[in-house]
């Protein structure tokens, strides 16, 4: 397996070596977080929170685990897919919240 070249991953890649923490590295050596950084931890968090509270209100789909609805939500909700639909494909701010409603809800709940 390949061993990534330090200094040429991206934040996220940093963050999903860091154990969730963002505190560590790939190396162990500790890593400075930036805005960035700072942001993707807080999303992830946000997401949990999200997803911890949808399963402490009702069955998540086929018992599907908290991190794994926090994996769905912070995926399908992200900046990049809201960009990608809105800005590329042109859709109204109205089409995207039914499509993250309707896609959600499919997802995650029974």
């Amino acid at each position: 397996m390949a061993q990534p070249v330090p200094g040429r991953c991206c934040a996220s890649q940093r963050l999903g070596h860091a154990g969730g923490d963002g505190g560590f590295g790939v190396d162990d050596a500790p890593v400075r977080e930036g805005p960035v950084e700072v942001h993707l931890r807080q999303r992830r968090f946000a997401m949990r929170s999200v997803a911890g509270w949808v399963a402490a209100n009702g069955p998540l789909r086929n018992d599907m685990s908290v991190d794994a609805a926090a994996a769905m939500l912070w995926t399908l909700a992200s900046p990049e897919v809201h960009r990608m639909l809105t800005v590329h494909w042109h859709w109204s701010r109205e089409q995207y919240q039914d499509w993250l409603q309707e896609t959600l809800t499919a997802a995650l709940l029974p």
